[in-house]
């Protein structure tokens, strides 16, 4: 899809019409992205489900509503998280320790969330859009001081009907 855009921006380009800025796609496909992958036999025999350490992460980053402060008239929710430098530090974030009760014994047990997964940085697209759950991009651009956006508009699709 990506490549369409692309190849839609350069055919709108050749065709130098006045009064578009620049063309932009309203994707971003260098959006960073941490992909955690859970060593699932090594976490069931611990008795530690994906969920419980998706839920951790999940807290950490974004956090989990604690409690709500009242003051007259006025509530404030109490959020619990780590702080800005601490969810940005990979280290911290997957050295914190998952704690669980072992289903053989019955005992209290710790394990970092580093001993049960390993990360992989990549990048991803930063959104996908829909349209009727089709998947859809937009091309966009500023139209330049005297321009007619409606006039740019209607010779762009015409353009493009005749292909």
């Amino acid at each position: 899809m990506l490549k369409e855009a692309d190849k839609m921006i350069a055919f709108i380009n050749a065709k130098n019409i006045s009064g578009i800025e620049k063309l932009n796609v309203d994707v971003n496909k260098q959006s960073p992205e941490l992909e955690i992958k859970v060593d699932r036999v090594n976490a069931g025999s611990l008795g530690i489900s994906t969920g419980q350490l998706g839920f951790n992460i999940r807290r950490s980053v974004y956090g989990q509503e604690i409690s709500t402060y009242k003051e007259g008239d006025d509530d404030y929710n109490i959020t619990m998280r780590l702080q800005e430098d601490q969810r940005k530090n990979e280290d911290i974030l997957f050295n914190q320790s998952l704690t669980f009760r072992n289903q053989n014994n019955g005992q209290i047990m710790q394990v970092p969330i580093s001993a049960i997964s390993q990360t992989d940085k990549s990048t991803t697209y930063n959104q996908i859009k829909r349209k009727n759950y089709k998947r859809i991009m937009t091309i966009y651009s500023n139209v330049l001081t005297g321009a007619n956006g409606d006039e740019i508009t209607k010779q762009n699709c015409y353009r493009i009907r005749k292909l």
